[in-house]
């Protein structure tokens, strides 16, 4: 269908049903940190934009330990940033970005623009 997959087990040997506790490992980084699904929410927690999202709350609570000067709280989010990046980012982001830029290029028109007939473009729909 064209589509690619946004979430982490996708790019791991096994797939879901093999991989609950990498998916579980994820769940556990963010707890970690005090971070929970907002009410409603319907993401796994290995999806792209959740694993990005937790990546930019850790950079933004390494910043401001180190306003208040905190470098044993600074070091706990940098070994922790290390940790996810090996154990998940690093791990598929790189596929999944190499994907993304194969969908695009599938999709491409002789020059290098998306198709504008493309019916199955949301964004010319």
């Amino acid at each position: 269908d064209g589509a690619v997959d946004r979430y982490e087990v996708a790019y791991a040997p096994g797939g879901v049903t093999v991989n609950t506790d990498r998916m579980a490992d994820a769940a556990g980084f963010y707890r970690g940190f005090g971070l929970e699904n907002a009410d409603g929410a319907r993401d796994r927690a290995d999806a792209i934009s959740v694993e990005l999202e937790f990546c930019s709350h850790l950079a933004a609570q390494r910043a401001y330990l180190r306003e208040e000067g905190d470098e044993t709280g600074v070091e706990r989010v940098t070994d922790a940033t290390a940790a996810f990046v090996e154990d998940h980012v690093g791990r598929w982001v790189p596929r999944f970005a190499a994907d993304v830029r194969e969908e695009l290029a599938a999709d491409a028109g002789d020059d290098g623009t998306a198709d504008p007939t493309d019916a199955d473009d949301p964004e010319v729909a």
